[in-house]
């Protein structure tokens, strides 16, 4: 939505490349939408929604954990390279990600 040029060729990228990604979403009306939209490379698993507004992602890959926020006065980027950390944050998705139903609305 903020960077709509960047994340098209990441996109067509992962794409090209036939590379899987994992999401885990709060179970929102906008995720479940997203979910729909999703191809065969990405699969979305949803949590129950709180009454955070969490407006920041995390990505876990290549030994890295990367954090990402987006609003649209500011955007800020931070890349751990740090294989404890990595391990850490793998654990915890995997953990989720077992405990969690695969969205098919």
């Amino acid at each position: 939505r903020y960077i709509p040029n960047v994340d098209e060729e990441y996109v067509r990228k992962r794409k090209r490349r036939a590379i899987k990604k994992r999401l885990i979403m709060f179970d929102t009306p906008s995720a479940r939408s997203f979910a729909k939209t999703t191809d065969k490379l990405t699969d979305v698993h949803l949590i129950a929604a709180d009454a955070h507004d969490v407006r920041s992602i995390m990505h876990i890959y290549d030994g890295k954990v990367s954090y990402v926020t987006f609003l649209e006065d500011i955007m800020i980027a931070v890349l751990i390279e740090d294989t404890a950390l990595y391990e850490l944050h793998r654990t915890i998705f995997e953990y989720i990600w077992k405990s969690t139903q695969v969205s098919t609305s």
